[in-house]
């Protein structure tokens, strides 16, 4: 098992994936969809990028494939939660992102992320 400290930053569409993991499980489309959604188009993976990300944030345990059919509704295919081990990766590349705004900020690259 990965811990959290010691995770690397997580790539844009694996945030994504654990961000849309948060409000609630999800099937490999809805998932896709939810992430296009959330990004407003900015991540867009095609299913192999997705599954592949999805197979290594699996790996990791920062998510889990839920028991079959206990939530798939008539579907094929998997359904994916967030782990607390992914909540807790979600929450430290939240921090580590609000720092790299923090210091752009600093630097002039940004407006003042707080004055937005």
């Amino acid at each position: 098992m990965t811990h959290v400290n010691q995770h690397p930053p997580l790539t844009p569409l694996s945030m994504h994936i654990l961000l849309a993991l948060a409000e609630e499980d999800l099937h490999g489309y809805a998932l896709m969809q939810t992430v296009r959604q959330q990004s407003g188009g900015a991540v867009s993976p095609g299913t192999g990028s997705l599954y592949a990300a999805v197979q290594r944030l699996v790996d990791d345990e920062l998510i889990s494939v839920v028991a079959p059919n206990e939530r798939s509704m008539g579907r094929r295919g998997s359904t994916y939660r967030l782990t607390p081990t992914g909540r807790q990766a979600a929450s430290a590349e939240s921090e580590r992102l609000q720092g790299v705004l923090a210091l752009a900020s600093d630097r002039k690259i940004i407006a003042n992320p707080e004055r937005a």
